[in-house]
């Protein structure tokens, strides 16, 4: 929301600056008060506080004390409505400090009476206040007084002024077709843009299976995909508006037909115990970290999810031992979370303490990429596993049956990204119930000699079908040694992957150790530990709340 806060912001100091430039020649009479009376109209009439809707149409009035705030000279008038309550069109009358000129130029905002606090003079400088945009309960009327609307005129004889007022936010009618069987429970709805909050509503759902929410939106365009959370409970559901369907253009009012898909933004629906009290959601893909700057300085990148689970970076050999030359990194030395500029994201120096933290799961954002981070396409409040996590969501977890087997938790597979075949591994959620499913081919599950040969395989429609249901999957990624990478589904006909977790191991005569949890041919999923210069996997994960 800060972003909008600034636009608003500089909007605002744009326009008092135009207007104390074009009066600069006019500061002789500032002690004098001008009567004025402006005749104000909505250009767009689908956004106010007192308006009623038919149909996708939403026609605006004004309403008794309502009031306009004119910028002239730098100073900041108010003009009261005197005529016109209830209709679309109504008269201001007030009057201003200075002498204008026919010519000069007024810049005119509305201080909403059902919404006073949206605008405050403070000074002789307009505030806005954007609270209202993370406080909305979902109905149109509270949707409405997030709006601010402005117009620019001249002073003409004083009199006969005319102003055409546009509202600066849009509004959204989202109508979820699968909200389940929440009917009367609380929830809230929140939008996002890459992990920050611009708009949130709280409400009780109307009817289980469907309801109409409305949501006062910032207008304009923001770069990537916007994502919806919804929460209830414990149940956690989003949405993801394209780049094109966010484009939301001032004054306008949206109708949009959503199924939420469940879990949270950047994750996957599926459940996961990674304890007897604990359950998390997965990321839709493994983390990569892309630099953003042209200049060599890796610490102005960001953080994102890979858009498809079975996506890794292909395998390319660096030029340099530090791996500084590569535009996108994936396979991470433990402890590279970017919280020390010391040790950015490509950091392969074998010299390096990385933290030189102590204890067994002393959890700390130095070696947390998730703690530590915002993800560009996630949010917030992602984290890395613990080694003891790792190992009970493999090896202990019960519930559900896949293909006849009791308590899935996971197989080795190969799934087609769309585009290719890749190996790897298939998490199946708490309580996962599958039998035949249209491109999936079952093989051995919680075997206990891991084997590509008799592998699971999906069709790119098989895994999307898996997907649905929130399995996870884990590609067989390889590992880097400096500015080696091996052992990769793109260079090894056996592949592993090799994962971090966020526990500390210990040091030797070689240095730091960290725990991760691997798999390949031959062996059941298992746990090792790495020097932590060692480039693997990372997957991060969400608890369920």
């Amino acid at each position: 929301m800060k972003k909008y806060i600034y636009i608003i912001a500089a909007t605002l100091v744009s326009v008092l600056a135009a207007s104390c430039n074009k009066e600069s020649v006019n500061q002789e009479g500032d002690s004098l008060e001008t009567p004025i009376t402006i005749t104000a109209q909505y250009g767009n009439l689908d956004t106010k506080v007192a308006y009623t809707e038919s149909g996708s149409d939403i026609t605006a009035t004004w309403q008794t004390g309502d009031i306009i705030y004119v910028v002239f000279n730098g100073k900041v008038n108010t003009l009261t409505l005197t005529s016109g309550a209830g209709n679309v069109t109504a008269t201001f009358s007030g009057s201003l400090s200075g002498s204008p000129k026919p010519s000069s130029i007024l810049a005119c905002y509305v201080k909403d009476v059902n919404n006073a606090s949206a605008l405050t003079v403070s000074g002789d400088a307009l505030v806005y206040s954007d609270a209202a945009f993370l406080s909305q309960d979902g109905t149109l009327a509270s949707a409405a007084k997030c709006n601010v609307y402005s117009g620019t005129t001249t002073y003409g004889d004083g009199t006969n002024i005319s102003c055409t007022f546009g509202v600066s936010t849009s509004i959204c009618k989202f109508t979820f077709s699968n909200i389940g069987a929440d009917k009367d429970a609380a929830a809230t709805l929140v939008y996002n843009s890459k992990g920050v909050a611009l708009a949130r509503a709280s409400f009780t759902v109307a009817n289980a299976g469907d309801n109409l929410i409305y949501l006062a939106v910032p207008a304009g365009h923001f770069s990537g995909e916007q994502a919806l959370e919804y929460k209830c409970g414990a149940n956690m559901k989003h949405g993801i508006l394209s780049a094109s369907q966010a484009n939301f253009t001032a004054g306008q009012t949206y109708s949009l037909t959503m199924a939420l898909l469940d879990g949270p933004e950047g994750g996957i629906g599926g459940k996961f115990s990674v304890s007897a009290t604990k359950q998390v959601y997965f990321s839709k893909g493994n983390l990569q970290y892309t630099r953003t700057s042209t200049a060599e300085d890796w610490n102005t990148g960001t953080w994102s999810f890979m858009d498809h689970q079975g996506n890794f970076i292909l395998d390319e050999t660096p030029s340099q031992a530090d791996y500084a030359d590569k535009t996108v990194v994936s396979l991470f030395g433990w402890g590279t979370s970017g919280v020390n500029p010391a040790y950015p994201p490509y950091y392969t120096d074998n010299g390096g303490d990385y933290g030189n933290v102590e204890g067994e799961d002393n959890a700390g954002t130095d070696r947390d990429w998730g703690v530590y981070n915002t993800i560009d396409n996630g949010g917030s409040g992602w984290h890395t596993l613990t080694a003891a996590e790792w190992e009970y969501l493999l090896k202990s977890r019960t519930g559900g049956t896949v293909n006849g087997t009791p308590n899935p938790r996971y197989a080795y597979a190969m799934i087609n990204n769309g585009s290719r075949n890749v190996k790897g591994l298939i998490l199946f959620p708490d309580n996962c119930t599958l039998g035949d499913v249209s491109g999936v081919t079952w093989s051995t599950l919680n075997g206990t000699t891991g084997s590509w040969s008799t592998r699971t395989e999906c069709t790119a429609a098989g895994w999307t079908a898996l997907e649905a249901e929130g399995c996870v999957f884990l590609p067989a990624a390889g590992n880097r040694t400096g500015q080696n990478v091996s052992g990769s589904d793109y260079n090894a006909e056996t592949p592993w992957g090799q994962y971090w977790t966020g526990s500390y191991k210990d040091k030797n005569d070689y240095g730091l150790r960290a725990k991760k949890m691997l798999f390949s041919a031959g062996y059941d999923a298992y746990f090792g530990e790495s020097r932590v210069p060692v480039g693997c996997s990372v997957r991060l994960v969400k608890d369920v709340q």
